[in-house]
């Protein structure tokens, strides 16, 4: 098991503690890393729209659910390594990023309009 893993699942653990005991929050973007930031070709204020779409878009989600997506896609966690981290089975992963992936296009879509189609 790696070490990156292991502090995944300490910080996915405290994370979910926190967002639950507060019933509710939002997860803030602003820490985007920049190498995910600089990957759009767009001007600053598109992507800072983006960038609150999606912050609006996962806040919607139950706080395991908005964790796991940002492990997989933020943090470029494999399924198995977020397995381990959060203790889920890899199915209810999977499943967890199919339903989450569609919530979020239909909340994206529904704040970016026909925007969201050239999103990638």
């Amino acid at each position: 098991s790696k070490f990156s893993t292991w502090l995944y699942s300490i910080a996915f653990r405290t994370a979910i503690s926190k967002l639950r005991s507060r019933k509710g929050g939002s997860v803030d973007l602003e820490d985007v890393p920049e190498s995910v930031a600089s990957t759009w070709d767009e001007p600053a204020t598109e992507q800072l729209d983006r960038k609150k779409a999606l912050d609006l878009a996962l806040a919607e989600l139950p706080p395991e659910d908005a964790a796991v997506v940002t492990l997989f896609y933020l943090a470029e966690q494999s399924v198995e390594e977020i397995v381990t981290a959060t203790g889920l089975s890899a199915s209810n992963v999977k499943v967890k990023l199919h339903r989450s992936r569609k919530k979020l296009f239909g909340s994206l879509h529904h704040q970016l309009k026909e925007e969201v189609w050239t999103l990638q």
